[in-house]
């Protein structure tokens, strides 16, 4: 009721009246009893003594709803005059709570009454107020609800008074607590629920207790005087007032000495402080952090109904504190600072501590709205000896999210370190500042860590700085400078300075192409990779270089490094691929300039050393001029450089070379044109060769060579200028050039002069014996046309070439491909030359006039792997004249398959001067001799074509005479009639002597014989004379260089031989008496040397037989074998030779 005397609505509306309409008085019912004595008069008033009981007492209002109470008991004394009415020791007893009150009303029948009332209550028990109220029928509002919940909440000691003074109009209206054990928790988690938590975090709980002195004003306020609230270990002080309906608080609190480690542990007990908690810690449970220290604070917590959260002004000290995980995985102590809330903004004054084991730290600046949904940072870290594994922790707990340290990427420990965060903590803006003692950076992607022991990293605004940062890789140091802008965007790289000592190149490789550096960066450093195709980098380099890239890529380069054994793989599988060891050298830059010096190292076996400089070496147009000095093992040359073989000869190109060649070359050009100065030097124990399809070069026995020259090279082709090859004492010059795109040569080698022709022969052929050749050779060679089927042209002169290890002497002559067009060429002859020989000497036999033309065909057709066979050479109406006759030849080389065919044609040849020009044995036999060889073998050594022989052979001598044989030798080998001659068939290898006799003229000498796969078969041998005659036939392994003939004949008695030579040295090993020793079985131990005429000899012949089974070579054993198998035949009618089995 003092309450309403307040509210001019509520009064006008008890009173019946009000400014526009009538509002209705609300309801009160009861059962009342009621007893007063009264005594008095009108005029002097009344004194009366009443008391009053109340059952069900009821209040309702149409606002309000209806409010209960059981049992409500007054007593007191009163006295009412004309002007005032007066109560004293008025007492009101409801649900067993006592209230008394004493006052007046002045003035009651006046326009402006006056009242003094004072009503004070000292209640034990505020739980009997909630049991006296019945408010289960207030109407459901928040206001209501509030009431009702305040009142089920109400607990512990109170004593109020009520003081009402003043006019009805302007009456003032105060409530005066003392509390004891009011659950001040409860009261504050009904009025401002999503309070509970900070408050829980400070001490206050549900079971939290208040003392104090409270003042109710009008309207629904509260005021707090020395309130005190029991926290563990301490009080936290109170002062200030609550709207308990209008959900709204000030309140000032002071805090002394309060033991975190028991508050954490009570706050942890709340379901929703753990809820709380929970869902602004990261990565770790509430229950498994550890907090502890004393803390002093003040401050205010003001409460808007406007705001969904309260206003906390607080100041705080901290000592002693720490804070940790139970499991020692983050760890902080002796923690101590000051903490200012002010209108939501968090201030950290100079919290500091230790962190981790070794670590101490600082804390700065502040957190606005720390207690919204987006709280905004700008905090201040700087630590000493940090852990960033402890670090990543703390952050993460707290919500920070910077992956470099949240997430793991960086560990170990710095020296010292500065961390500025600003904005919000899930998308911070981080400023770091970090001097390395011993940390690794390892982020996703990365198999193995960068560590750093030194220097200074800095991180802001997107950008990384890095100042004397020693980062060590397998026990070497690499101290780096370098900026990274906008790293999470296009990442730009400036002020790189790198430093070192030695380092492995492999590990720079490998962390330029890793995640630790920017996308955009990796992507550049990849392309440069590409471009030069490098690969499979290692090896040490040491230097210092600094390094600023500019705009498009381009960069200042300046400094210098050093490489200690380093290698890559440079080039491209298939084309040029270069495995580069054993680097070492210096390369320092300058500007656009590079400088190489003393570069050296190994390409497989060969060796290489690089003087020079390199302009412009950052753009597309470099230049370069260069000295290089070169060991090169030329064996390996066709596996660095494939393309070469397979594009110029169908991969079948070879070079051998027993050591190294030496190239010393001067280069200058750019990556357009190149211009090369070179020598290149062979020992003359190389034996280089160089072998195509097309072409054999040979480096000739114990001669060196020495080529110098220089050559230019440009997106077109290649040109060789001015080329000297020097062979022994003698030279060759060079020049010409390759066009890279249609593959075609166009080149000519001369001989400014007359070159030995041995030097000549060993180029082509360097196993033939040329210590004794004579002679020179002049002339030149050009090749034009296609790589492939070149048309090759020119002159050679032979001027007096032997050699009389062969006993080929005197070669005079020309072999040029001029003056031919008058020969008749075949459509598909790619080159022809024609042959002119004045004369040659074979022993003393001279051959003039030798003429005919070589032709060089295209091979006509590709093989199955798209590469063009090599060419066909034609030997075409070869003439010569030599004794006597002629001699006319023809063949074909087929270099695909390594094989040949000759066809010789002999017409008059006169024997007379081959027995005595060619065998040295003048005299012994004459006559005309006509033959012809047909031949053809294939292979590629001498035994290979000896296997491979075929053909057949015919010879007819008519008309001559053998003066005298000493020994008959019968030798079949190579069906070649002078093998050691032109002719190439030995009147020795189907002969040998038998017996002295005396020859006369002979009308006809002939053998036919034919030859497969190296076996010669003698078809037949007749010897017609009138003295002798003789039949045989037989065969000769060719490659067994063994004969086997059979032989008959009639012959009449002889005398001893006077043959010379070789004839004469037979027959004194072979005579007529010596075979008779054997024939009487040794009854003639020797029979005398007879004269073939007149001597012994009878009217009749006698008739023979014998064979040769020997060494086509070994005179002796032929003319053993002769002997051993030499038998007179029983003579017939008409002296015919007995027939002699397989003949």
């Amino acid at each position: 009721m003092a309450i309403a005397l307040d509210d001019k609505e509520q009064k006008a509306t008890l009173a019946g009246s009000g400014d526009k309409q009538k509002r209705p008085v609300s309801d009160l019912d009861a059962l009342v009893s009621f007893k007063m004595d009264l005594n008095g008069d009108v005029n002097k008033g009344f004194n009366s003594t009443i008391s009053t009981e109340f059952k069900d007492l009821s209040l309702k209002g149409r606002n309000i709803g209806e409010i209960k109470t059981n049992d409500v008991k007054s007593q007191g004394a009163i006295s009412l005059d004309k002007n005032e009415l007066k109560w004293k020791d008025l007492s009101l007893n409801i649900g067993g709570i006592a209230i008394s009150s004493k006052g007046n009303l002045n003035d009651w029948q006046g326009k402006e009454p006056s009242y003094k009332v004072d009503v004070e209550s000292n209640i034990a028990d505020l739980t009997k107020v909630g049991k006296a109220l019945d408010l289960t029928k207030l109407k459901k509002d928040k206001d209501n609800d509030a009431i009702k919940d305040l009142t089920r909440k109400l607990s512990g000691k109170a004593f109020f008074q009520i003081n009402v003074e003043g006019l009805a109009k302007q009456a003032k209206l105060i409530t005066k607590m003392e509390l004891e054990g009011l659950p001040i928790g409860e009261l504050v988690e009904s009025i401002s629920p999503e309070s509970a938590p900070y408050l829980a975090l400070a001490g206050v709980t549900r079971e939290t207790k208040v003392k104090g002195h409270i003042e109710s004003h009008p309207g629904r306020k509260l005021k707090i005087n020395s309130g005190q609230i029991s926290v563990p270990d301490s009080l936290i002080k109170l002062e200030g007032e609550l709207d308990l309906l209008r959900d709204e608080m000030d309140l000032k609190f002071n805090l002394d000495q309060l033991s975190l480690k028991k508050v954490w542990t009570k706050a942890l007990d709340s379901k929703e402080t753990v809820k709380f908690l929970t869902s602004h810690l990261e990565g770790k449970a509430p229950k498994d952090l550890l907090v502890e220290g004393l803390i002093k604070a003040n401050g205010t917590v003001r409460k808007l109904r406007s705001r969904s959260y309260p206003e906390m002004t607080m100041t705080t000290e901290l000592k002693g504190g720490s804070f940790g995980a139970k499991d020692r995985s983050l760890t902080t102590s002796d923690i101590l600072g000051k903490l200012d809330l002010k209108d939501g903004n968090l201030a950290l004054k100079s919290i500091e501590g230790k962190f981790g084991k070794t670590g101490r730290f600082t804390l700065t600046g502040n957190i606005k709205n720390v207690l919204g949904a987006l709280p905004q940072s700008d905090i201040s870290f700087y630590g000493n000896n940090i852990e960033f594994d402890n670090l990543g922790k703390v952050m993460s707990l707290f919500g920070f999210a910077f992956p470099a340290i949240t997430e793991g990427h960086l560990t170990g420990r710095v020296k010292e370190l500065s961390i500025k965060i600003s904005g919000n903590p899930k998308k911070p803006q981080v400023f770091l500042s970090a001097a390395p003692e011993d940390i690794s950076y390892q982020p996703p992607g990365l198999s193995r860590s960068l560590n750093a022991v030194s220097g200074s990293i800095v991180f802001a605004n997107d950008k990384i700085t890095l100042s004397d940062v020693d980062i060590v890789t397998h026990g070497m140091k690499l101290t780096t400078s370098l900026t990274i802008s906008d790293l999470s965007g296009k990442a730009g790289l400036s002020n790189l300075h790198l430093k070192s000592d030695g380092i492995d190149i492999a590990d720079i490789d490998y962390y330029l192409t890793s995640p630790v550096l920017p996308a955009p960066l990796r992507k550049q450093y990849r392309d440069f990779l590409n471009v030069y195709k490098i690969k499979n980098l290692h090896g040490r380099i040491y230097g210092d270089l600094v390094v600023e890239p500019r705009d498009r890529g381009d960069a200042d380069i300046e400094g210098v490094i050093g490489c200690y054994s380093v290698g890559a793989l440079v080039g491209q599988k298939n084309e040029l691929e270069l495995p580069l060891e054993k680097i070492a050298g210096i390369i320092a830059a300058s500007g656009n300039e590079l400088l190489i010096q003393d570069l050296s190292g190994s390409i497989r076996s060969s060796e290489f050393q690089l003087n020079g400089t390199v302009k412009d070496y950052k753009s597309k147009t470099p230049s370069w001029k260069t000295d290089l000095r070169l060991t090169f093992a030329p064996n390996e040359f066709l596996d660095l450089v494939p393309h070469i073989t397979k594009s110029l000869t169908s991969g079948k190109m070879e070079v051998l070379s027993k050591g190294p060649l030496l190239i010393k070359a001067q280069v200058q050009g750019n990556p357009e044109n190149n211009s090369m100065i070179f020598n290149c030097h062979a020992d003359a124990n190389n034996d280089l060769r160089i072998s195509t399809p097309l072409f054999t070069i040979n480096q000739p026995k114990g001669d060196e060579l020495n080529l110098d020259g220089s050559v230019s090279l440009d997106k077109n082709g290649m040109t060789l200028h001015s080329t000297n090859l020097l062979v022994g004492e003698a030279g060759l010059k060079a020049q010409g050039g390759y066009k890279w795109i249609d593959d075609s040569i166009n080149l000519t080698v001369l001989s400014p002069n007359p070159v030995p022709a041995k030097t000549i022969i060993g180029l082509v052929d360097p196993n033939l014996n040329t210590a004794n050749m004579l002679g020179t050779i002049d002339g030149s060679i050009a090749v034009e046309g296609t790589i492939r089927q070149p048309k090759l042209s020119g002159k050679l002169s032979l001027d007096r070439v032997g050699n009389k290890d062969y006993e080929i002497y005197d070669v005079n002559g020309t072999i040029a491909t001029e003056n031919i067009s008058a020969v008749k060429n075949s459509p598909d002859a790619i080159s022809v030359a024609r042959v002119d020989i004045d004369r040659l000497r074979y022993r003393k036999l001279r051959v003039n006039d030798i003429g005919g033309v070589v032709e060089v065909l295209s091979a006509g057709t590709t093989g199955k792997d798209g590469t063009t066979n090599p060419p066909k050479i034609h030997l075409k109406d070869v003439t010569a004249r030599a004794a006597g006759g002629h001699i006319k030849m023809d063949g074909s080389f087929d270099l695909a398959r390594n094989a040949t065919a000759f066809n010789a044609y002999l017409s008059k040849i006169h024997m007379e001067e081959i027995v005595d020009r060619v065998f040295d044995a003048p005299d012994e036999m004459t006559g005309a001799l006509d033959g012809e060889l047909h031949l053809t073998t294939r292979g590629t050594s001498d035994k290979e074509m000896l296997t491979n022989l075929e053909g057949t052979g015919s010879i007819n001598i008519e008309k001559g005479i053998v003066a005298r044989f000493g020994q008959l030798q019968t030798k079949l080998t190579q069906a070649n009639l002078l093998s050691q001659g032109i002719l190439g068939f030995n009147l020795n290898n189907l002969l040998q002597s038998v017996a002295p006799v005396r020859s006369g003229e002979f009308n006809e000498l002939t053998s036919r014989f034919h030859i497969y796969k190296g076996a010669l078969a003698l078809k037949e041998l007749r010897f017609s004379g009138d003295d002798l005659r003789l039949w045989g036939a037989g065969a000769a392994d060719l490659t067994e260089n063994t004969v086997d003939i059979e032989i008959a004949g009639t012959l009449p008695r002889v005398t001893e031989s006077f043959l010379g030579g070789t004839l004469g040295r037979l027959s004194r090993n072979i005579t007529v008496s010596g075979i008779l020793s054997k024939v009487t079985f040794g009854a003639l131990e020797n029979l005398p040397s007879l004269p073939i005429i007149g001597d012994i000899a009878s009217d009749k012949p006698r008739a023979f037989s014998f064979k040769v089974q020997a060494p086509a070579q070994d005179a002796k054993q032929i003319a053993k074998s002769i002997e051993k198998s030499f038998r007179f035949l029983p003579n017939k009618q008409a002296a015919s030779a007995h027939p002699v089995p397989g003949l």
